[in-house]
């Protein structure tokens, strides 16, 4: 996740647009949920070790996060969905 812009500035879900025309972006902190509950159904012992490593929270909670979360939220066209 840390090397990937698409995803700090929202991950593009593809194909999902709003009734108003907006494209649809998960946010990297819902993105990190979804993949946790993902490794959850198909190996509990990695979703543990997944669920105590706190490393993406750490990046999560760096204020550049913020920056470009707040940079993509006010561009037109674009909706973000998820925790933040």
């Amino acid at each position: 996740m840390n090397h990937c812009e698409p995803v700090i500035f929202g991950f593009p879900l593809k194909g999902q647009i709003t009734a108003q025309g907006t494209r649809l972006r998960t946010t990297p902190h819902q993105l990190l949920d979804d993949a946790r509950t993902l490794c959850g159904f198909m190996n509990t012992e990695v979703a543990d070790w997944l669920g105590d490593w706190r490393d993406f929270e750490d990046l999560l909670a760096r204020p550049q996060v913020a920056v470009a979360l707040r940079y993509i939220d006010r561009q037109p066209g674009i909706a973000l969905q998820g925790r933040r």
